[in-house]
């Protein structure tokens, strides 16, 4: 839920990252869908996420990082078994050890940096 809120805010929807789907995200899936022409419904489907991962590209992340994005990560990576610690949008020291260690599990460069490659890896369910 944690990624799903601030990749909503990433597209300038103003609303809480909480991890909790009630009526103000809910509000917010049906505003992003109806402006992407895929109708005022509160579903979270694969066309919802094809656009709401469209756009400004995702950037990239290290430690230090800070914001939405972060959120999004650490949820990614819950969501995965990688403990990142608190999703609070702070990529420190346990979010880039998780970072690491899912690159490891992966088979890609274990680096704690994520870029296109670790990108690609952690939203495939999302694409497909």
């Amino acid at each position: 839920m944690y990624g799903l809120q601030a990749r909503l805010r990433a597209h300038g929807i103003s609303l809480a990252v909480d991890g909790i789907f009630g009526p103000e995200t809910e509000n917010a899936v049906m505003s992003f869908r109806y402006s992407k022409g895929l109708g005022r419904i509160g579903v979270v489907d694969g066309p919802t996420w094809r656009a709401l991962l469209s756009g400004p590209s995702l950037p990239t992340l290290r430690y230090g990082s800070t914001g939405p994005y972060v959120y999004f990560l650490q949820a990614r990576l819950k969501d995965y078994g990688f403990d990142p610690g608190p999703v609070d949008g702070v990529f420190g020291p346990r979010t880039r050890d998780a970072v690491m260690s899912f690159q490891r599990a992966a088979r890609i460069t274990a680096d704690g940096i994520v870029g296109p490659v670790t990108w690609g890896v952690l939203l495939k369910g999302y694409l497909s």
